[in-house]
């Protein structure tokens, strides 16, 4: 009897999300292709493009891989140990050793885009044709797809984190310590970007909010208003929202988070508050559930796939793993 009512209650809380879901979708029309957020404390070291996985290989030093989706046709496609990558059209763009690549898919055409290292690259994005990273001196850099071209556009040192969407730069910067060196308020500022390209050029900054903003991430909105979900320092660490005109800031939940993503109608995060295990709430804050019972950091969302790292062996080696956003099918990268 006892497991029959736990089935049903399972069933009525999948049916509960289901009409919330769907409701939510016939209300509001989002965008989440263009808003993927890629922050440095959310390296990008695995990507998913059309039925290939490119990843860096922790049972490798980071080296530069790829496989089908359905885990066949592993491939190594450069020696390198990489530290943030995106994909653009037939090529894949990354960072290692303090330089910017790009490589074919197919790993048989390779170049250098960027070696001069009086400014470091973390963390790469690729959009209106440009190519945008940071240095933790000198703050925000743009440059061509073929490297030409380099400038700072933003010259703000130590970006805690950053992200693009809609022609928008969207960056946080600690300003408040406490008496042992950890921020306390690390304001979210706008920048505003004009054009593709060659005319591509960098409006005005604004301050959206003084609230400490880490693990930025974006979405578009049908309402006309983008959504900005951040890790609030200024309130240890809890989940916030607010909207990009500044109004509407909202607690979605009283966990402690990091390592946030937004991915469909979901924001999956680690919660530090249970030991750093992977958890999920909705965009509007609710149907909160705990997925994973282990430590997780640096998760991605693409599809219906979640790729993150963890110790779950105990092994105290972090290893990369996918799971179904339904928890089945779970892999471990070798």
């Amino acid at each position: 009897m006892k497991l029959l009512k736990k089935k049903n209650h399972v069933q009525s809380m999948a049916i509960t999300v289901l009409f919330f879901l769907l409701a939510l979708s016939t209300q509001l029309s989002i965008s989440f292709a263009d808003s993927a957020p890629i922050n440095m404390e959310n390296r990008e070291f695995i990507t998913q493009f059309d039925d290939w996985i490119y990843f860096s290989s922790t049972s490798d030093k980071g080296r530069l891989y790829k496989m089908k989706t359905d885990s066949s046709n592993r491939m190594k496609l450069s020696d390198d140990s990489i530290e943030s990558m995106i994909i653009q059209n037939d090529w894949i763009f990354y960072i290692a050793n303090g330089n910017i690549y790009k490589i074919s898919k197919d790993g048989k055409y390779r170049s250098v885009l960027y070696n001069e290292h009086d400014v470091i690259p973390h963390k790469l994005i690729i959009k209106y044709d440009k190519i945008f990273f940071q240095d933790e001196e000198f703050g925000l850099y743009q440059m061509n797809l073929d490297g030409k071209e380099l400038k700072n556009i933003v010259n703000v040192e130590n970006i805690s984190s950053w992200t693009i969407l809609d022609h928008v730069i969207y960056y946080s910067v600690p300003e408040e310590f406490d008496d042992n060196g950890n921020a306390i308020k690390s304001p979210i500022y706008t920048v505003k970007l004009e054009g593709y390209g060659n005319t591509l050029k960098v409006g005005e900054t604004s301050k959206l909010t003084d609230d400490g903003g880490n693990y930025i991430n974006v979405i578009w909105f049908g309402d006309g208003q983008d959504r900005v979900y951040y890790s609030n320092i200024s309130d240890k660490g809890r989940l916030y929202m607010i909207k990009a005109d500044g109004t509407g800031k909202t607690k979605l939940t009283d966990h402690t988070v990091s390592n946030i993503r937004v991915g469909g109608f979901w924001i999956y995060y680690s919660n530090n508050s249970d030991k750093s295990k992977l958890y999920r709430i909705t965009i509007v804050g609710t149907v909160n559930s705990r997925l994973i019972h282990a430590y997780t950091k640096y998760i991605n969302v693409y599809s219906d796939n979640i790729y993150y790292l963890s110790d779950s062996n105990s092994s105290k080696i972090d290893k990369l793993y996918r799971i179904k956003t339904d928890l089945s099918g779970k892999i471990e990268f070798k």
